[in-house]
């Protein structure tokens, strides 16, 4: 025992700490299946700008948008301003640096959320995005552009929007 007075030697020392080191990483695993677990995602509380982070990076990089696909727009509107707020974020995100979002259709899905929620802080980011070479990307702004203008005009009219469903993607 010299060296140490704990009573301790360093073979002890490092015995303890091995087994230390194991039970946090048992309790991380534990933890982390229950958050990400359906199942059990109930009992782990989750705030709407979580859930909608969890929806915008399954989201941002998807190369095609499938009818099998989650409804990730529904979800997103569900959410209300907390997930609007983190779509522009994105969508500024995606403005600044457009190479890294190339041939991935996501952004449908973002452009479709905020013209939907009536958001007229996107109307910069769409108009921008009008320009854009990708001829979907294009394609796809100015239609979210125009449904945008439609709900803020019938908005200030004090016109209730006629719910219309969600044109389907390719």
């Amino acid at each position: 025992m010299q060296g140490s007075r704990s009573g301790y030697n360093d073979s002890m020392k490092r015995d303890l700490w091995a087994i230390l080191m194991v039970f946090v990483l048992a309790l991380a695993l534990i933890a982390g299946t229950v958050y990400y677990h359906p199942r059990l995602r109930g009992l782990v509380p989750v705030t709407p700008e979580d859930q909608a982070a969890q929806i915008i990076e399954q989201v941002r990089f998807k190369e095609a948008l499938r009818g099998d696909d989650p409804d990730y727009r529904s979800a997103l509107l569900k959410l209300g301003p907390p997930a609007y707020d983190l779509v522009l974020a994105e969508l500024k995100t995606m403005q600044q640096h457009p190479e890294r979002y190339r041939g991935g259709r996501g952004y449908v899905i973002f452009f479709d959320v905020m013209a939907a929620a009536g958001d007229e802080r996107a109307l910069p980011y769409l108009t921008h995005f009008e320009s854009d070479p990708d001829t979907w990307v294009h394609h796809y702004a100015l239609l979210s552009r125009e449904d945008l203008e439609e709900k803020l005009r019938e908005i200030r009219l004090g016109i209730t929007p006629s719910p219309r469903p969600p044109e389907p993607y390719e």
